[in-house]
């Protein structure tokens, strides 16, 4: 969901510009505590669950996660092309799924200021299945619970190892979002397939 449909920009703003000086700022952080309580985990928790979980950042912070990101809910938008892709790709008979890493209370942010919800038919989160898509469970589980053919089904991400992840446990078509960030450079990615965004795919859906 984040980099892939919607702009990178509002989580990297909020997680790695905004709580880094609001925490010293505002709740008296020092810098052994932002080491300790911030930096060391948001590095050894990378690729798990709790890395994902607003729930374990408010609890280890001691503060108002999901306030605090409110605030900055302005800053979600969609990525180019991603509102006309998923309206033609349902017209076109394409079951839309949304599986992503984050937590349903940030998925609920998300989707009450851009009514996300419409565009899709179903999301899953990580957290309902206790693993996130970096792992087999997360595969298996959303495979078993929608009934779904891997093997026939198309998943985009902006993450390389999500997308080996995906590739390895039977997604038949993984593809790359290069530019999630519009706020960064174009990251390079080698292993997969990748586009800029979903416009690019559109022409073909109109074929």
């Amino acid at each position: 969901m984040d980099g892939t449909l919607l702009d990178l920009h509002f989580d990297d703003h909020f997680w790695l510009q905004f709580m880094p000086t609001h925490l010293p700022e505002n709740h008296a952080f020092d810098d052994a505590r932002m080491e300790s309580n911030f930096y060391r985990p948001m590095q050894s928790t990378r690729g798990t669950l709790d890395w994902y979980c607003v729930d374990r950042w408010r609890e280890r912070l001691e503060v108002p996660v999901m306030q605090d990101m409110a605030r900055h809910r302005h800053l979600i938008r969609w990525r180019p092309g991603t509102t006309d892709f998923l309206r033609l790709a349902r017209k076109a008979g394409k079951q839309i799924v949304i599986a992503t890493n984050a937590h349903r209370d940030v998925w609920q942010l998300k989707a009450d200021t851009l009514d996300l919800a419409r565009f899709v038919d179903v999301v899953v989160s990580s957290h309902d299945y206790g693993k996130p898509k970096e792992d087999q469970h997360f595969w298996d589980s959303i495979r078993d619970q929608l009934d779904l053919d891997l093997d026939r089904c198309a998943f985009f991400d902006d993450s390389e190892a999500v997308l080996a992840s995906a590739q390895t446990h039977g997604v038949g078509c993984v593809v790359g979002i290069d530019h999630p960030n519009s706020s960064r450079e174009p990251r390079v990615l080698n292993a997969h397939l990748n586009i800029r965004d979903f416009s690019e795919l559109i022409p073909g859906l109109l074929a």
